[in-house]
């Protein structure tokens, strides 16, 4: 059965695991609202209950319409206690209910601990990925639009060429993307991560065939550093395994970076272009 980690959009310090039916009870003594954030593993990010119908369906149940019966005036005054006893026992029950399942989340048993630095271990690991990524980025980057400055300012500096010439390296396209990724991984958008994957995997292809073709060792291996850490990174959900993932993919950049910085790729990259548009 699923489990939920669960706060109040107020707080950063979260509680649980819940199964939906220890919610159901959390709701019935009225310390769950719809607004009550719980954290989505598929989207690694907190949402309200609001925003999940069959966690809210499971959680705040749809109460069905009570019929009126009229009871005979003898009998009223007696169900009433009945009804006022059954009541105040129910309210009872799940206060005494609410209690344990919140002295069991919050004490310091192992189930709890192993939860917690879980937790914990992933808060880390985002930290290191977004930050780690965000380098990696910039560095690849650098790798791909050093070598096109001069392109590139001469696209820009004459108002007779069009702009979208540039369109005709697509090296210079993928440099410009991966300088926005950069600044949305920063901030910790794991959105991307699908589109960093394929980015990772376009290293991988290209750049290990790049430097095959050429027999250059540096470029092979600096490519499939860059791609595997890249990748490696975006998959990662562990302290460790992050920073390991981070390192190999900077290492890879970083060798990239400085060669494209050293004018190693001077009068290759720039010449892979297309025709698509053409200077009036």
């Amino acid at each position: 059965m699923a489990e939920y980690y669960i706060r109040t959009p107020d707080r950063d310090e979260s509680r649980g695991p819940f199964t939906p039916a220890q919610l159901l009870t959390l709701a019935e003594a009225e310390q769950v609202d719809i607004n009550t954030l719980y954290y989505n593993d598929f989207k690694e990010e907190w949402l309200p209950i609001a925003t999940n119908p069959e966690l809210k369906e499971q959680v705040f149940p749809k109460k069905e319409k009570l019929k009126l019966k009229i009871d005979k005036p003898e009998d009223a005054e007696e169900k009433t206690k009945k009804k006022k006893k059954k009541k105040k026992d129910a309210k009872e029950k799940v206060r005494s209910t609410v209690s344990d399942m919140l002295a069991v989340a919050e004490n310091d048993t192992k189930h709890a601990r192993s939860k917690r630095k879980q937790e914990k271990s992933f808060e880390r690991a985002n930290f290191i990925t977004s930050n780690g990524l965000c380098l990696i980025m910039l560095l690849s980057a650098a790798t791909l639009l050093v070598p096109h400055l001069t392109v590139m300012k001469e696209i820009t500096s004459d108002r007779s060429t069009s702009l979208k010439l540039i369109l005709n390296y697509p090296l210079i396209i993928v440099g410009l993307l991966d300088l926005i990724m950069s600044i949305y991984v920063y901030f910790g958008d794991r959105k991307l991560n699908p589109i960093l994957r394929v980015r990772a995997m376009l290293a991988l292809g290209f750049g290990v065939y790049i430097g095959w073709a050429l027999d250059d060792l540096y470029i092979l291996l600096a490519s499939a550093s860059f791609g595997l850490g890249t990748l490696w990174s975006t998959l990662s959900r562990r302290f460790l395994s992050s920073i390991l993932a981070v390192a190999l993919g900077f290492g890879g950049s970083a060798v990239l970076a400085y060669l494209a910085l050293s004018g190693y790729f001077n009068g290759f990259l720039e010449s892979v272009q297309f025709e698509f548009f053409t200077s009036e």
